[in-house]
């Protein structure tokens, strides 16, 4: 196809699609399928009562809060902004 490098070179390397994939779908495609890599687990927030209340009202105003808001209530609830999130009761 005129116009287009690269694409047939990946195509033909290693068992025709291992240059277009990578990682665990390469070696697969290649017949070299082994367990697929561990992910690390994040360890779940364990939130408190005034931190779930603090939450809870300010994604009642803003459902889509900016990262300043987020800063902002990630340092009054002693929180990492990562962390803010809107709260899911079970």
């Amino acid at each position: 196809m005129p116009g287009v490098s690269g694409v047939g070179s990946a195509v033909s390397s290693a068992g025709g699609y291992a240059g277009l994939y990578g990682g665990y779908a390469a070696a697969a495609l290649a017949g070299l399928a082994g367990p697929p890599p561990k992910r690390k687990r994040r360890h779940r927030t364990i939130f408190t009562e005034e931190q779930l209340e603090q939450l809870e009202s300010t994604f009642d105003k803003t459902h889509y809060p900016d990262v300043v808001l987020r800063e902002q209530l990630a340092l009054r609830v002693d929180l990492k902004e990562e962390r803010v999130e809107k709260p899911i009761r079970f």
